[in-house]
């Protein structure tokens, strides 16, 4: 079963920004923190950003081209 379109990039909008945190930690938090964050970010946070940005931008035009290879139902 698929979700609404809208209410799939809400939830897509919602995950980027909640990943975008940590980053946003980094940025602007003390060195400590810095320090302990840049791994994670270097090996999982940013490749999942670059993703799920991608996703969100090409989303509609990976839909168009998934419903125009559906196959039609023979009735």
């Amino acid at each position: 079963m698929t979700s609404r379109p809208a209410r799939q990039r809400a939830l897509l909008r919602r995950i980027h920004l909640a990943m975008a945190l940590p980053l946003l930690a980094y940025v602007y938090g003390p060195a400590t923190v810095a320090d302990r964050l840049q791994l994670p970010l270097r090996a999982a946070i940013l490749p999942a950003l670059a993703v799920s940005g991608l996703v969100m931008w090409q989303l509609p035009t990976l839909r168009r081209a998934m419903a125009r290879r559906r196959p039609e139902s023979s009735g």
